[in-house]
Order: C-alpha cells, then structure tokens, then sequence
C-alpha cells in the first residue's frame, strides 16, 4: 500500500494468509464443539485409576523415570474417562518432551493426586529447563508452540476438555527446574462403578 515492492503480490499473499487463518479459527471451533459435545460419555472415575491406566502409554521407547504419587482414598470425579486420559498423557508427553536434551538420569516425570478446597486433582511435573514468564503466560493459546515441528494446539485442546468438566487447567514453575501442569476437577456425588 505504501508502493514499495510489488504491492499487489503482497497483497495476494496477505490475503492467502488471512484465509488460512479464519480457516484454521474455523478448525479449531469445531474441535472444541466435538470435545464438549462429548460430555454425555461422563461416569463417576476413581482418577488414580485413570492414571495409572495411562501410564503404559507414556512409558513406550522413553528414557524417564515416571514417579506416581497417589492420593489415598480420593473421591471420585464425573468425567469422561477417555478424554482425561487424553489429557493426563498429553501433559505427560510435553514434560517427557521438555526433558528430551537433558542426561537420562535427571529426567523424571512425577504424576500426582489429591484433594484440596473440595476439588481432586492431577499434577504433572517434570525436571526441564522450565521457560520464560512470557511464554509461559501464552503457553495455552492456540497455535503457541516452542517445540519446531509443534502446532500449538494440545494445550489448548487440553483447556478446553478440562474446562467442559467443571475444572481448571493451570500451570507454574517448579522451584529448581521445570514446570507443573495442574488439573482440578470436582468431585463426583454420586456412586457409580468406574
């Protein structure tokens, strides 16, 4: 617009990028409407259960310590057991990701229950190198990612999952190095078999 260069090629091309775009927005809604669309699939869960059902997943070719710290006699949670599963292995294979330039023996990746103000929760942490209080305040914007080849969509979709719960997905630095996810849910009142 300003006459320099090939003005109407730069247009093209701005325009193109701006189509991907909105049709990129458009996927993404559509995502997020699948993801809570699938609420009528919730069940009464024991979550140590559902962790530790998900930890042969993560485990597969990886070089890390998986620590379980599990909450004694938690209360159940309503939730769609697949889609939590989903989530709880998606942050598992962040932080596994996350640690991938460290030396095998410092990589650990800890899975932790447990209750606090009336919520149960899920945390995953891991010994990375952490990240800036810039990146981490875009961590769960879709299309942010730090990883090369990453399409910034997995936290997101994991906020949104978490949020068609009833629950919240947070994260914070560790004191020494890396990050802890934290995943509340409230508890389930009533009493069926998971």
């Amino acid at each position: 617009r300003n006459d320099q260069g090939d003005s109407e090629r730069c247009l093209e091309l701005i325009e193109d990028a701006g189509k991907e775009a909105k049709r990129a927005g458009e996927i993404i809604k559509r995502m997020r409407r699948l993801v809570t669309k699938r609420s009528s699939q919730r069940r009464s869960v024991n979550l140590n259960k559902a962790v530790t059902e998900t930890v042969p997943l993560i485990r597969p070719g990886l070089h890390v310590e998986i620590v379980l710290d599990l909450g004694a006699s938690l209360p159940r949670v309503s939730v769609d057991r697949v889609q939590i599963q989903q989530v709880i292995l998606n942050l598992a294979r962040n932080a596994v990701q996350a640690m991938s330039s460290l030396d095998d023996d410092r990589r650990e990746l800890l899975l932790r229950t447990g209750i606090t103000d009336d919520l149960v929760f899920v945390e995953v942490a891991d010994t990375g190198p952490g990240m800036s209080v810039e990146d981490l305040e875009r961590l769960f914007d879709p299309f942010f990612s730090r990883k090369p080849d990453g399409l910034g969509l997995g936290l997101s979709i994991s906020r949104t999952i978490v949020d068609a719960h009833g629950g919240r997905l947070t994260v914070k630095k560790n004191d020494l190095t890396g990050l802890t996810f934290r995943r509340t849910l409230p508890i389930c009142n009533e009493k069926r078999p998971s």
